[in-house]
């Protein structure tokens, strides 16, 4: 029974894509199996244009996100960013997570370093102008799952951003060894 089931799932699949011969079945046209008892192994045809590697894509779409400015709905008009907008301190700002408008003068960012007023060092968010859309007071503690947050965008921010010089290294170093016109035109 279930020989008979792959059997058919087979010339089902050969139907459809036009293929007599998927790689389960003598290849002379006569539709006789090599061993009938034998497991079946099924090749699919893959056009000669999709057996090319997409190599550099991969690391492009990953860099791509670290640099990137990602909407958050419903906050009239602020934007996820690892880097910051506007003034920057002379030592370079202790935050990796920015929620920040266009000109950085609305903003909730994701901070370390002391607090003056606790005399403490500690992860915390810092706000100005977004304690209506978010409810974040100035110098609020970040929970554990922020402190998480902090650390895995100070690394991403630096490493996707080696991805994404990677990735356009790749996909230039791709199409220049292409032996299709279109592929070295791209």
């Amino acid at each position: 029974m279930q020989r008979i089931r792959g059997e058919r799932i087979v010339a089902a699949i050969a139907s459809v894509s036009g293929h007599r011969d998927l790689g389960c079945r003598r290849g002379d046209g006569s539709g006789a199996s090599h061993r009938p008892l034998a497991p079946r192994v099924m090749t699919a045809f893959i056009p000669p244009d999709l057996q090319t590697p997409a190599t550099g894509s991969v690391p492009f779409a990953t860099g791509v996100a670290s640099v990137a400015r990602i909407p958050i709905p419903g906050s009239n008009g602020l934007c996820l960013e690892l880097r910051p907008r506007g003034p920057i301190p002379p030592a370079g700002s202790t935050s990796t997570v920015f929620f920040q408008d266009l000109t950085g003068h609305r903003q909730l960012r994701l901070d370390y370093h002391l607090i003056h007023e606790t005399q403490t060092i500690d992860y915390h968010w810092n706000q100005q102008r977004t304690y209506a859309t978010f409810g974040v007071s100035n110098h609020q503690p970040a929970s554990l799952a922020a402190e998480h947050l902090y650390r895995f965008a100070k690394y991403f921010k630096w490493m996707g951003r080696t991805f994404l010089i990677l990735g356009v290294a790749l996909v230039a170093e791709t199409n220049v060894r292409s032996t299709t016109p279109l592929r070295r035109a791209a």
